[in-house]
């Protein structure tokens, strides 16, 4: 096999591997992004639905003295 061929084989083997890391990043970075707003998401509208089921709950203090 002729060593220059055998060495352009490797490079491109190499730039695959460092493309398929880039989008593994990228796909990783865009899955941490979308985690936190269902986070936020699910943390609004489990207040949301706590007070439409509970509307009085809060909303006032008995005191006696």
């Amino acid at each position: 096999m002729d060593i220059a061929a055998l060495s352009s084989a490797m490079s491109m083997q190499q730039l695959g591997l460092n493309v398929s890391i880039a989008v593994m990043n990228l796909a990783k970075d865009q899955i941490a992004v979308q985690s936190q707003q269902m986070i936020q998401m699910l943390q609004t509208s489990t207040s949301a639905i706590e007070l439409s089921i509970n509307p009085h709950v809060g909303g006032s203090i008995d005191i006696k003295l």
